[in-house]
């Protein structure tokens, strides 16, 4: 008799999630939208700069990321700098690789703080790798 509880208990349905994050995300999809490259940020050392001047006239690639973000953001940064080392296009040389915060709360610092492990485990890539920071509109523009 007692398995046959454990069994009911494990099968019963179970109270509805608080939060359900697939249902309040989604992909906009924007044919032909710009990136306003154009516009004022803070990069990880303080210094005012756009994401023209950081792409010095290369490809970007911009990775969206909280950089105080206690999950997923410092792991997909990583794998993207993982993809980065089996293929022959490098940042700096090849194209200019950018973690973009989207937290407008967020300071250089805390940008600069992401960055240091990142650069710990690819340092072949540091040089490459820039990180800004900007107020809300700048980054909603984006």
């Amino acid at each position: 008799m007692k398995y046959l509880l454990l069994l009911f208990v494990l099968v019963a349905p179970g109270p509805a999630l608080a939060f359900d994050p697939f249902a309040v995300t989604g992909i906009d999809r924007k044919p032909d939208a710009v990136v306003p490259f154009d516009l004022a940020f803070t990069d990880e050392t303080g210094r005012r700069v756009t994401l023209r001047q950081l792409s010095n006239g290369k490809p970007m690639l911009l990775i969206p990321v909280v950089h105080k973000c206690p999950n997923i953001c410092g792991i997909t940064l990583a794998g993207v700098l993982e993809a980065i080392t089996v293929q022959i296009y490098r940042p700096s040389r090849d194209f200019a690789l950018v973690a973009f915060g989207i937290d407008a709360k967020e300071t250089p610092a805390d940008a600069a703080a992401s960055l240091a492990d990142i650069k710990k485990r690819f340092p072949q890539f540091a040089a490459g790798i820039h990180a800004v920071t900007g107020d809300e509109k700048s980054i909603k523009a984006v």
